[in-house]
């Protein structure tokens, strides 16, 4: 597992422990006696198969004790370069030129891994793609879409890993203390149990074979645009969940009736929703100092107000190859492989609901409503993505290939990146609540052809 926990802005993640913190022993770390919780999904398959993309496209935070391991061997001498930047206070796995790791060889391997064991390998590396957060007397694991074998469901079933990952977590470099922020509501916490119940009935609603994923997705949005108007201090424990099944089959009923098209500014605002979630950050731009940085954020504005417009040629993104113009984009038909795109969407769904990373602790601590929002909306980000790769290579309806990629974009930043939970980006999707704008975007930008 030749890879990285490192996504955009945040290097090991919004969901995991942080490096860089005096290590303790077992004895001394509370860790060592938790459980993990593995998300369930339904037909989900990983190994790694040494593809390298990791190492390429994410960068690998390193605890001090592991700098020092690494410059206990003469690493520099064998590879040709230092094995690890410090970037103030964090250091990490430095990057040759074209972006891969300096321990990346030309078949993929990794040489740490080779030479001295899959042991002495950081521990960032090592647990990619899963992560973990604390939640009440265990970990959380979840699972990431933006590694190949993992989008592809390639490998042995997810479940196999449970005592492997029990085992790295006992390894944790800190004693990582629960931060309870479960909030159903401004101000009012979820208990475990509301949080099981609430997880239980997205989990449900998300494999529901009776309407298609789009039909799913229309309902779901719904749901939460409801619940960002309702009382919920008096409707707790089971009542909660009696509150989200009587709003489900509200918004199921007459489903068969499609949303009115997204209105100029809804789709506007998709875009920069867009944007935020496949903006990037490379090694070499963190290195860059405060001039760098504020270089970088100049192009990220003049960016973001073209997207925003929505005229002449799309701004290069980074994972898109290719260019082409909004218009394009616009007049990308949805895929017809209905099967293998809407297994593909599923999976991710079922990822978020079951790793509990929709709202609360596992979602930038925002309410249940927000967070049931944010994530219908992140399907039309992979939406508009996916058109935007396909109308880039140069064809007119969307492939596996473009959904694929455009999934990992948006999952890869999905609780990990911090842009994505501000305030400005809460606010955005609470403007799309409006006039029913998460269902009329979910209409306008389809990645299957299902009728509802």
């Amino acid at each position: 597992m030749a890879s990285s926990l490192r996504s955009r802005g945040d290097k090991w993640g919004h969901d995991c422990v942080r490096p860089n913190m005096p290590a303790q022993s077992p004895a001394m770390n509370s860790n060592t006696s938790l459980p993990v919780i593995m998300p369930q999904i339904a037909g989900q398959q990983w190994s790694c198969h040494s593809c390298g993309d990791c190492c390429r496209t994410l960068v690998g935070d390193l605890t001090n004790d592991e700098c020092a391991s690494l410059d206990a061997h003469p690493w520099e001498d064998k590879i040709g370069a230092k094995p690890y930047v410090r970037i103030g206070r964090r250091a990490a796995l430095n990057k040759r030129a074209d972006g891969s790791c300096v321990f990346l060889d030309d078949q993929n391997r990794c040489i740490i891994h080779a030479q001295l064991g899959e042991q002495a390998k950081p521990l960032a590396c090592r647990i990619f793609p899963f992560s973990v957060r604390r939640v009440e007397n265990a970990w959380q694991a979840s699972f990431r879409f933006d590694c190949p074998s993992a989008s592809a469901s390639k490998g042995k079933p997810i479940s196999q890993y449970s005592s492997w990952l029990t085992a790295l977590t006992q390894q944790l470099p800190y004693d990582y203390q629960l931060k309870k922020h479960d909030a159903l509501d401004r101000g009012l916490l979820a208990s475990q149990d509301e949080v099981a119940i609430i997880t239980s009935r997205l989990s449900r609603w998300v494999k529901e074979k009776d309407l298609p994923v789009h039909a799913r997705l229309i309902a779901l949005s719904r749901v939460a645009v409801t619940l960002y108007d309702a009382k919920l201090v008096n409707v707790r424990g089971v009542r909660l969940g009696e509150l989200l099944d009587i709003l489900w089959q509200s918004a199921t009923h007459g489903i068969d009736q499609p949303p009115a098209e997204s209105t100029t500014r809804q789709r506007a605002m998709l875009r920069q929703l867009a944007f935020v979630h496949a903006e990037f950050v490379t090694l070499d731009e963190l290195r860059a100092g405060l001039v760098g940085q504020m270089r970088k954020r100049w192009k990220q504005l003049n960016a973001a107000r073209r997207f925003f417009a929505g005229k002449s040629t799309v701004p290069t993104l980074p994972g898109i190859t290719g260019q082409a113009t909004f218009e394009e984009v616009n007049a990308i038909s949805p895929a017809s492989q209905t099967s293998d795109v809407s297994e593909l969407i599923e999976r991710y769904l079922m990822s978020r609901t079951t790793s509990r990373s929709v709202f609360g602790s596992g979602y930038y601590g925002w309410p249940l409503a927000a967070g049931m929002a944010a994530l219908t909306v992140s399907v039309s980000a992979i939406g508009w993505l996916a058109r935007l790769q396909c109308a880039a290579s140069g064809r007119s309806q969307l492939q596996l290939e473009d959904v694929t990629l455009a999934v990992a974009i948006v999952d890869r930043a999905a609780t990990r990146l911090p842009a994505v939970g501000f305030a400005a980006e809460r606010a955005r999707i609470r403007y799309l609540t409006v006039e029913d704008g998460l269902a009329r975007l979910l209409h306008s930008y389809p990645i299957c052809a299902e009728t509802t």
